[in-house]
């Protein structure tokens, strides 16, 4: 029975997540990407002793993905492409989208015909603690999720329509509807109240 038990295509994914990274890092630091990310993140640092801007690295991309980001610009996904927080992202029909969070929660996924923002995306070292802050809304399709176990102070987010997901260590997927799904570990959700009007 145990030898016809397959992974989930997401878990596939994500298991392939390690291996693409290592390629896409390689790559990056023969790049001048690195150093200009570099700049903008110490940068980021100077203006706000202890925090930092987290990045996003798309590792890899399927089918027709693009981008907005929070100046209004956008295009086509590719591989090394580095986002930032407040930028969109769009898959098409049949087209995923995969990103190194690093401190902010490893591996994410967004999945075919989604619409993902990536909200907060900060780091903060205290010379105590190190800790994260990721905020993501699904506003249409869904994501799957490889997090870590985060510091007691890191918070990871994911907002649905029926209400928000915190992620505590584990892997699933999560629904713009409101579905929670997870592979293994837990997933805390805090139901938002709705309002019901009569006629």
């Amino acid at each position: 029975l145990a030898a016809q038990i397959r992974d989930t295509p997401d878990q596939q994914q994500l298991k392939e997540f390690p291996m693409k990274k290592s390629k896409l890092i390689s790559t990056l630091f023969t790049t001048a990407l690195a150093l200009v990310a570099g700049f903008q993140l110490s940068t980021a640092r100077a203006a706000n002793p202890g925090v930092g801007e987290g990045k996003a690295i798309v590792v890899k991309v399927v089918g027709a993905a693009s981008y907005v980001d929070s100046k209004g610009g956008d295009g086509a996904l590719r591989e090394g492409s580095v986002l930032r927080q407040g930028t969109s992202i769009i898959t098409g029909s049949g087209a995923s989208v995969t990103l190194d969070l690093g401190a902010n929660g490893e591996a994410l996924v967004v999945r075919e015909n989604s619409t993902v923002s990536i909200d907060t995306l900060t780091l903060r070292d205290t010379g105590i603690e190190k800790s994260a802050n990721t905020a993501l809304d699904i506003k249409r399709g869904s994501v799957a999720f490889n997090v870590k176990k985060l510091s007691a102070s890191s918070k990871y987010d994911v907002k649905t329509a029926n209400g928000v997901a915190g992620i505590r260590g584990s892997s699933g997927i999560i629904f713009a509807v409101g579905i929670f799904q997870a592979f293994d570990g837990t997933i805390l959700v805090r139901v938002q109240q709705v309002t019901a009007t009569g006629a």
